[in-house]
């Protein structure tokens, strides 16, 4: 019974990645760029020092960091400018996400919370406007994601000391992917609060991650 269930879920699951995949990756290339999207090409076909500088000098400074324009900007010397290329980065990152918030809800509830939550995740409108666009905001839910995914999974099985130096890169990527990145990181370092009398190595290996997540922000305000 245990193994036919799994089956099902299974079918499910992957049911609800090739819906996600047909929504995001239909039509594409469909429609002009928008005026954000416009700026994150131009910005992302800079040399990568100038894009550095761009963001957080010259337009609304220290407010959306490089990462997200530095990776388009070898996306785009591989797959090319057209509108489908641009935004496919940002569609395989949603078909990812889906995944990924499947994962999360599994590991969290149970495997039909994870189907359930995957299936309202991939009816999203507003999902579906961020992962058809060149902007940051798809990169920030699949890394806010998986930053989730890692810590609670870290915090079951505390024994997988790996899992930290993977937290401590994710969300290093995911701070210098948008601002919004400081709330996901506070939700966790508050579990040091709640963990510090019953595991006090565990909480210190969090507050480890979130001195080095500081530690390599401060170039971003220098």
């Amino acid at each position: 019974l245990t193994m036919k269930k799994e089956k099902i879920y299974a079918l499910c699951l992957l049911t609800i990645i090739f819906f996600s995949s047909f929504i995001y990756l239909y039509d594409l290339g469909g429609e002009s760029l928008t005026t954000d999207e416009y700026f994150s090409l131009y910005t992302a076909q800079l040399p990568l020092g100038e894009i550095v500088l761009r963001q957080n000098k010259e337009f609304y400074p220290n407010t959306i960091p490089p990462a997200y324009e530095i990776i388009m900007h070898f996306w785009l010397k591989i797959f090319g400018v057209s509108e489908f290329a641009q935004r496919s980065f940002s569609a395989l990152l949603g078909i990812a996400s889906v995944y990924m918030l499947y994962r999360l809800a599994c590991l969290l509830f149970g495997a039909p919370t994870g189907i359930l939550s995957a299936l309202f995740g991939s009816l999203s409108f507003s999902w579906f406007s961020f992962f058809r666009l060149n902007r940051c905001y798809g990169l920030f839910i699949f890394l806010t994601l998986l930053s989730f995914y890692v810590f609670f999974n870290y915090l079951q099985n505390k024994e997988k000391k790996s899992s930290l130096p993977i937290l401590i890169a994710i969300n290093i990527v995911l701070a210098y992917t948008h601002y919004f990145a400081c709330l996901v990181i506070l939700v966790e370092a508050l579990s040091i609060v709640f963990e510090w009398k019953r595991d006090k190595e565990w909480a210190k290996d969090i507050l480890l991650m979130l001195i080095w997540v500081i530690i390599s922000y401060i170039p971003w305000f220098e």
